[in-house]
């Protein structure tokens, strides 16, 4: 990145890490029992931090019990995961893989790993579906990504957005080609 920074915007970059690396905690150890997450997620609350993304479920420890498969104890981890989570009075947010047969198509629920076990412990399941990759738009690129959300009782619809990804926002797209912003990822005073 530095290669790309002007002198001015080095020290904006430089100033922003600071701002946020107290609040930004990121652990990478790979295997974890729910045990230590618990213990991980413990020691996070009390540094105040009140939403915990784990990346990605399926690269936890996760036991096999007798006669269980693997879609089950998913299931049952991620149930273990979210009383923990309501213990701590934290929003805990798992980042899944898409199966690679989800390529070229529109992902859904059944699209995630071993979704069966994940789809009945969370409240939802948010999907970003990515156009040019649906698309195979690999050299002139849209940018649209589609969101759509699905709950336990059923889907809870989509939105369709425009990606301006210098300025990391979302875009709702209209058909008149009238556009509004529904999420921005960049924090302004």
């Amino acid at each position: 990145m530095k290669r790309r920074l002007k002198a001015d915007n080095e020290a904006v970059l430089r100033e922003t890490i600071e701002k946020i690396s107290s609040d930004i905690i990121i652990d990478t150890t790979p295997g974890l029992s729910v045990s230590q997450v618990r213990s991980k997620i413990w020691k996070a609350s009390k540094q105040g931090v009140k939403v915990v993304f784990l990346d990605y479920l399926q690269r936890m420890s996760i036991r096999l019990e007798n006669g269980s498969n693997y879609a089950t104890a998913v299931s049952k981890t991620v149930a273990q995961l979210a009383d923990i989570a309501k213990q701590y009075n934290m929003a805990l947010i798992f980042l899944s893989q898409l199966a690679n047969r989800a390529e070229g198509e529109q992902a859904d629920i059944s699209h995630l790993k071993d979704s069966g076990g994940i789809a009945e412990g969370v409240d939802c399941v948010v999907i970003l579906n990515n156009q040019d990759r649906i698309n195979r738009n690999y050299y002139e690129k849209m940018n649209e990504v589609w969101i759509s959300v699905e709950q336990r009782s059923g889907s809870s619809g989509m939105v369709k957005c425009m990606v301006d990804l210098a300025k990391a926002t979302y875009y709702e797209k209209y058909e008149q080609s009238e556009e509004k912003v529904v999420r921005s990822a960049v924090a302004t005073d």
